[in-house]
């Protein structure tokens, strides 16, 4: 099993011993549970149904989801920036 109390997970390999745990990848990497409530929230807060990949706990944990949702209720403006950066030392 994995390096790290018998687990492993990067983006390119996954290993662990009687499967991950979710509890302990939240807390290395500093992020919250997507609660039930959270969900409720979303939903309440969009008009919409969340993706059912939400609903099947698949996106698990999130940062600052609760602050881009009290932005968005008070109407003010925000962006969000994703993603791990260029495959390349290069942007072009």
């Amino acid at each position: 099993g994995g390096a790290d109390g018998g687990q492993t997970v990067t983006p390119w390999e996954v290993e662990a011993e009687g499967g991950v745990d979710y509890d302990k990848l939240i807390e290395q990497f500093g992020s919250q549970a997507i609660s039930d409530e959270l969900i409720e929230r979303m939903e309440r807060v969009t008009g919409k149904r969340v993706h059912h990949w939400l609903r099947k706990g698949i996106f698990f944990s999130h940062r600052d989801l609760k602050e881009v949702l009290d932005l968005y209720e008070a109407g003010k403006k925000f962006y969000l920036y994703t993603g791990r950066g260029p495959s390349s030392g290069s942007l072009h």
